[in-house]
């Protein structure tokens, strides 16, 4: 079969596998491989020059924002002005925030070009970004069945031949390091016992995110096999933003399709199936050393919340130093202290290491910039979809309030696979539910059957 190669499907492969570097899997790590990351940043560059090309020389300017909802040729003024919010974000945290303890973060051009870069991403046309979305989404999901495989064989004892992987100084002081098995699929150790699977990339929470995100991104149908395998991924994650991102979304589709008696009765039985659950599962007997114990641990509730919630109340020095912020004066509530990281005296390491929460990036840029961050994603989400079809508003609206409940713990979404996530997931919403109407308005064909 003959495959013809053209600018649309070049694009496309050049952005799909910029947002899957992007995810930063272990061979992008520059303690890895130095070539790894050398081929991400290149690709950063090919990539922004490429889109702004396609949109200088295919795309043209409308008034207003009457840009149906699969053209691909034009772009509407509100997409266009709120897109320029994203290199706005840049100079805000470059010129404006740190302004009381002059710890600005520097004028990166990297940077610059990487916002620049999610600019042009942006403004893309959905049908391109909905074919990224589902490319990323089906890589990230065969990217973790090694690792699931290696994860079932190690929980049952089986012993793999590994390769440690060099760790950055946070986690190494941490106590924690990577192993590498059969040269694909990553586990993160500590204290030399197997806890949660994280696939080739950093954290088993990143893996649990990601994956719930995706889910929603798409039909939420168990004959998809990458469904079938981030779900399965997502458990061996015992992330509990998996779990509470899965349930908050099922219960607002299941609301969404009040109308659909199937639907609704499926998202409440699942709902009240996994709270019956959990409250079995905190009564059984368990030792604390093992790994079911120690899940049970992590999701103990307390009086801040889950038990495993290592947003700050972990770290001491980070929730100090975060009391003293809201202590300090307005200017600086507002703007914070900057890209500053404060490190302590006597470890040399971040107060904010293995911290995941929005509370460091408002110490740094303050509660202007993450509102900034917020109204940025909301406005482009808003000016690009505004035509989608009303069947399918709810469905967005979903993927777009679990995206912002997302950030309390996982606060840098300026990034490429958050923002194919996003926008990507809500063309993939949209242009689905425009199939499925197109369908069934067709006229058909005499002779035809209704089948």
């Amino acid at each position: 079969m003959k495959i013809k190669l053209t600018e649309s499907k070049t694009s496309v492969f050049l952005l799909t596998l910029l947002v899957f570097l992007d995810m930063e899997p272990f061979f992008v790590w520059g303690t890895v491989s130095s070539l790894g990351y050398q081929l991400y940043t290149g690709l950063i560059l090919a990539a922004t020059v490429l889109m702004a090309c396609r949109v200088l020389i295919k795309k043209r300017i409308v008034l207003g924002s009457g840009v149906h909802i699969d053209d691909q040729r034009c772009i509407s003024t509100s997409l266009l002005f709120a897109s320029l919010l994203i290199v706005f974000l840049f100079f805000y945290q470059v010129f404006c925030s740190g302004i009381v303890t002059q710890t600005q973060q520097p004028f990166n051009m990297a940077m610059l070009c990487i916002h620049l870069g999610l600019m042009l991403f942006v403004l893309q046309g959905n049908v391109s970004l909905g074919s990224i979305f589902l490319w990323t989404k089906r890589i990230f999901a065969f990217s973790l069945i090694p690792a699931i495989v290696v994860f079932v064989l190690m929980s049952v004892g089986v012993s793999i031949p590994h390769i440690a992987l060099s760790a950055d100084v946070g986690k190494n002081a941490m106590g924690e390091s990577y192993e590498l098995y059969m040269g694909l699929a990553v586990m993160l150790r500590h204290g030399g016992v197997l806890e949660r699977l994280c696939g080739m990339y950093r954290e088993p929470g990143f893996v649990g995110t990601i994956g719930a995100l995706y889910l929603f991104g798409d039909t939420l149908s168990l004959k998809k096999w990458e469904n079938v395998v981030i779900i399965i991924a997502g458990v061996c994650t015992f992330s509990l933003a998996f779990v509470l991102l899965m349930m908050l979304g099922l219960l607002l589709r299941g609301l969404g399709n009040v109308s659909h008696r199937s639907h609704f009765k499926a998202g409440v039985f699942i709902i009240l199936a996994v709270v019956i659950g959990y409250l079995i599962f905190m009564e059984l007997p368990l030792n604390e050393s093992s790994m079911l114990g120690e899940l049970q641990g992590r999701m103990e509730l307390t009086d801040g919340g889950f038990a495993g919630d290592n947003r700050i109340d972990s770290s001491e020095a980070a929730a100090r130093a975060y009391d003293q912020f809201l202590q300090s004066d307005l200017k600086t509530r507002l703007f914070g202290y900057g890209q500053d990281h404060r490190t302590e005296v006597s470890t040399g390491v971040s107060i904010w290491q293995n911290v995941h929460s929005y509370k460091e990036f408002v110490f740094y840029f303050g509660f202007v910039g993450l509102a900034l961050v917020i109204v940025t994603v909301v406005s482009i989400y808003l000016a690009k979809f505004k035509r989608a079809s009303a069947s399918c508003r709810w469905k967005l609206f979903v993927l777009l309030f679990l995206f912002l409940v997302s950030i309390y713990q996982r606060y840098d979404v300026t990034r490429f696979h958050y923002y194919c996530i996003l926008f990507g997931g809500g063309a993939n919403l949209a242009l689905t539910e425009l199939r499925k109407e197109t369908v069934a308005t067709e006229p058909l064909i005499v002779g035809q059957d209704s089948e």
